[in-house]
Parts: C-alpha cells; structure tokens; sequence
C-alpha cells in the first residue's frame, strides 16, 4: 500500500492518534516523510519535541489559511485530520517511512555506548499542558461528520459524544459560542468544526465545537422549521411588510447564476414581452457559499439604484441544494431590501424561507419573468382600459360643471332691478337721516327755551345768539355730511351696477348675441343633433323667435 492510498483513508481506529502523542513527547529522533505535491493538502508534521524544550527542532511554520480551513470543510474522506492521524498501517515498501516512534534502534556495541544521562521528568501536569499545546496548534479549524449520541445539557453547555460506525469522541458544545437554531437529538448525523482539547484535572480528551450544522433531509427540514417559526414570530412574514410589484417596471435586477438555466429561461421571457432593461448580478445559487454570494449580489443591485424590482431565481433541485435560500442571514437581507423582491426558487413544491419574506413568491424562474415581464396583449387591454377611464371622467366632469353653471344662472338678477333695490334702501336711509336730524335740532330748542327761561338781560340774549350760530353750524356739518354719504354710495352703487351688468348674460345678448335652445330647452352650440325641419327657440336681448330649421350647413 503506498503513502497516497494511505492519506485518503479515513482513521480506523484511535492507534494512529495515539502514536501522534508518542511522537510529540518523545525525544529528538530523525524520519523521512516524501513532500506532498500540493500545499493546501499537506498534512501537518509533528515535531519531534515539544515546542520551546532544549535540543528540539525548529517548529513548523504555521498554516498559511488557517482562516480558510476555519470557514470550509475540507475535502477528501480525511475530512482535514493530519497524515499521522490518517495512516494506520505501516509502509512497507518504504524505510523511510516508519515513524522513529516505533522503529527498533540497531544493536550498538558496548563499548562505543555514550555514558547515560538522567532522564528527562515530566509532571502530570506539564505532560498534559505540553499535549494541549500541541493539540491547539495542531489541530485547530477540523471538520467532522458523525452521529450524535449520550447528550445531556447543564450550565448553558451540551455534552454529547460523536462517533461513526468505528470510533467515537466525546464532544461539548458550549451555548454562548454556538448556540443550534435545531433540536440536538441522539442519532441526527451533524457536520461540526472545532479544535481537539484535553481537561487537564481528569486526562479526558474531548472535541470542543464551535459550529454545527444538521446533516440530511430530515435535519434540514427540522431546522427549517425552527427557524421558520422565529422568523414568522418576528413577523418577516407579515402581509403589511409587503412591497408592491410595479406594473410597468423598466429597469429589473436578476440575481442567479448566469450560467445557469433558469438564467437563460428568463431572458426567453423577457424576449417576448415588452421592453425592459435586464441587469444581472452573478451570484452562486447551491452550496455553503451560496447565502454570502446572494447577499453581495442583492447588495450591488440595491447599490446599483434606480431598479424597479429584483428577482431571486434558480432553477429545482434537492432540499440540500436549495438549503442556502433557508439562511437566516440571507432572509433578513431580503426583508431589509428597500426594493420590491420576487423569488422563483425551484419548482412548484418547492418553498423556501425566501419566498416566505420576499415580496411575491414565483413557483419556477419563468413565472417568475412572466409575472415581472409585461406582455404586450395586456399592456395594449391596460391602455385601452385607462382611455375609457379617462373619457367617462371628462364627460362626468363636464356634465358636473354644466349643472353647477344651470344652478348659479338661475340666481343671477338683473343689472336695473337690482339698482332699483339699492336705490330704494339709499332713499330710505335718507329719509331717515333726516328725520333723525330734525329731531335732535327740535330737542335742542327745546332744551335752549328752557335754559333762556332762567335767563335775563344781555346774558340771555348772548346764549341765544351763540346757540343760534352753534345751531347753524350743526345743522350746515349735519347736511353736508348727508350729501357726502348719499355721494359715496351712490358712487359704490354705480360701481357695483357696472360690474354685475359685465357678469350678466343678459349684457351678451345686449350686444347683439342670442341664445339659441332646442325643444327641451338645451343650449345648441353646433349643428350636431339639429334636423331639418325641428323647431328651434331664439331668445333676444328684448324678447324671443321661434323658429323652424330649415337648413345645417357646417
């Protein structure tokens, strides 16, 4: 068996872990181990000695994409773990490659033997802490798929064990750095990343989880679920958040692969429908990558601006293949978008959560566009529909504005009868100054005979004369006042006069227009509706005709 056909075996058995310890805690020992031909792949070598322990080599150089192997699970049946943990059977064909760990040294003669030193003593502690070290350099970012079982929760933290059908590891999941959105049950396969620890007081190795997800259709389905119910609790699903679609859109995002084949059926669509700008945002649709990708992409068309709707497509598949359109991250996203989302995802059985929050769900791409894409037939019904509109508008307006017209001749009066009226009320004013005038003249005679009564001589005559003159006075300031009232509103009524004979019909027909009405009393304005030989009535300025039509001319 070579050493490739060894790398891609999965671990049979906790031996070759085992012999990855021996390995770090042994002392300097040489070994050969062929250069792997791709760098990503290459699995860590284990040193000889403990980092920082006298005599050891130089450590390895950390990985250079720890972060990648942190974010990805890697490929290949290994699922990331070292060579030392892959290889479970020795090479034969190849010296080189037996680990000094277990190699048996050759006979050396007695006398070239070196004198013994004293043995290196390690405490319990330190070996542990030596191993911990190791391991969080090591074996830090792994990938693992297996089967939960044994799971049980105190404090905020799940203990559980993960196995395959030869080896189990005791795993922990503490709730503050990962917390499932699904029920952990005994038996529901999971995929988890995370680093390989030992608890120092009891000597118990456990693989520490930082990131698990469900493995399978029905995992899938029990997380859609769950997080399904949060959202719609949350209310993302609501009817009020519901943006509508635009009638007539003219500019249209389209987020989906563009290699793709619903890609190609929603430019068929859009080819047979009315016009419209077409811009396309490539985005990965299937695998752990997909959310992000859809989310950059749906972020550049908002950017983008002046788009009057998004469509999210991509064409059926599995559960797994449409599980990143389940994302939580992406569904936000969406419900955050402040442009009108349409989402055609699979087919006709197919739901995601993104349809659930996006604005209008389509079962297949091609609905999809159909849906977004106007066709022609019914932009031309939709015109037709609004002219129709609009000319019964225009006649129940005008109809409106005829009767509103009928209503206010009918309270106009005219010019001389309503100068009489106000001649009349300004005769009568007069007429009342006047009599007020010599009323208050009579009273103050009265009041001076009185008052000239207890008076004698010069004095008397005096008063008299001074009252005479402040009479005549009064009485010259009483009529010029009333002349100057009766001037101004004699003035204000000719004023008025004027204006309301302008405004009257009867001052059209004064100058020589007449008005010319049918047999139920509607004003003609065209020959339209006219027959020879009806009769018409024609209404003057002084009196009225009436008349037979005896010839239309146009």
């Amino acid at each position: 068996m070579t050493k490739d056909t060894k790398r891609n075996q999965p671990p049979s058995s906790e031996r070759p872990l085992q012999l990855a310890l021996l390995d770090m805690i042994a002392g300097p020992q040489e070994a050969a181990s062929p250069e792997p031909s791709d760098p990503r792949s290459a699995p860590p070598v284990l040193s000889p000695e403990a980092p920082g322990q006298p005599g050891g080599p130089e450590a390895p150089a950390p990985d250079p994409e720890p972060e990648r192997q942190r974010s990805m699970p890697p490929q290949g049946p290994a699922r990331g773990l070292p060579e030392a943990l892959v290889d479970t059977e020795p090479d034969t064909a190849s010296p080189a490659a037996v680990r000094p760990s277990v190699r048996s040294p050759k006979p050396v003669p007695q006398d070239d033997q070196p004198a013994q030193t004293a043995p290196t003593v390690l405490t319990v502690t330190q070996l542990l802490s030596g191993i911990n070290r190791e391991l969080s350099r090591r074996f830090t970012g792994i990938w693992l798929e297996g089967e939960l079982g044994r799971i049980s929760f105190r404090r905020n933290i799940y203990y559980m064990s993960l196995k395959d059908d030869k080896s189990l590891v005791e795993a922990v999941l503490m709730t503050w750095k990962c917390n499932p959105s699904f029920p952990l049950t005994d038996g529901l396969k999971v995929r988890v990343r995370g680093y390989v620890d030992i608890f120092a007081p009891r000597g118990k190795l456990s693989f520490q989880i930082e990131h698990i997800e469900p493995l399978g259709a029905g995992a899938l389905s029990l997380a859609f679920e769950q997080l399904k119910k949060k959202l719609q609790a949350e209310g993302l699903f609501d009817d009020i958040h519901k943006k509508p679609i635009p009638a007539f859109p003219r500019r249209v995002g389209v987020v989906t692969s563009t290699e793709s084949a619903a890609f190609r059926d929603i430019l068929k669509v859009a080819a047979q429908r009315v016009g419209t700008r077409i811009i396309a945002a490539n985005a990965l649709v299937q695998g752990r990558d997909a959310p992000v990708s859809i989310m950059s992409a749906l972020s550049a068309l908002v950017n983008f601006g002046d788009l009057d709707c998004i469509v999210i497509a991509r064409g059926g598949g599995s559960a797994e293949d449409l599980a990143g359109f389940n994302d939580e991250a992406l569904v936000r996203a969406i419900f955050a978008c402040p442009i009108p989302v349409v989402t055609g995802v699979g087919h006709q059985i197919d739901f995601t959560l993104a349809d659930f929050v996006a604005d209008y769900r389509a079962a297949t791409p091609t609905s999809a566009a159909e849906l977004v894409f106007l066709e022609r037939r019914h932009l031309d019904s939709a015109l037709r529909e609004m002219r129709t509109r609009l000319a019964k508008a225009v006649v129940h307006k005008l109809q409106e504005q005829r009767h509103q017209l009928l209503l206010q001749s009918g309270r106009l009066v005219h010019p001389q009868a309503y100068l009489d009226r106000r001649g009349r009320e300004l005769d009568a004013l007069a007429m009342s100054l006047e009599r007020m005038t010599l009323r208050t003249l009579e009273k103050e005679r009265r009041r001076l005979e009185r008052a000239s009564e207890s008076l004698d001589g010069q004095e008397i005559l005096a008063r008299i004369a001074r009252g005479f003159r402040t009479e005549q006075r009064l009485r010259e300031r009483m009529l010029e006042l009333v002349r100057e009232k009766l001037h101004q509103s004699k003035e204000q009524l000719i004023t008025h006069a004027s204006t309301l004979s302008a405004l009257s019909p009867l001052a059209v027909l004064e100058r020589g227009y007449a008005v010319v009405t049918d047999e139920s009393g509607r004003a003609l304005r065209s020959t339209r509706g006219v027959e020879p030989g009806e009769r018409i009535a024609v209404r003057l300025h002084a009196g009225g005709l009436s008349a037979k039509v005896e010839e239309i001319r146009e």
